[in-house]
């Protein structure tokens, strides 16, 4: 059995606990945490942790030549590399055109 520590995000306290795997990554115990909440995040943080990425792209504009953007849903953390390696090609192909 291994254990990872996650710090909440749920609300004001940040709660700092630890999630206890088993082997086969299932969670077998939570420790620390004050609310239900702070297991479900801590829960869905350690299965499959999700993010919202932001960014900013150049537009075609003397007003505003940056426009920040955003998903509109969070996406796997796994994908993050992958949407910033999109956004940069968008970027280079703007300077192109």
């Amino acid at each position: 059995m291994n254990g990872q520590e996650i710090i909440c995000i749920g609300c004001p306290l940040g709660c700092r606990g630890n999630v206890l795997l088993d082997d086969k990554g299932e969670v077998v115990e939570f420790e620390g945490y004050a609310c239900k909440e702070g297991e479900e995040y801590a829960e869905v943080e350690v299965k499959a942790p999700m993010r919202t990425f932001t960014a900013t792209v150049i537009v075609e504009s003397e007003i505003r030549p940056l426009l920040p953007v955003r998903v509109n849903k969070p996406i796997a953390k796994e994908k993050l590399k992958e949407c910033m390696k999109i956004q940069y090609v968008f970027q280079l192909m703007k300077q192109l055109i």
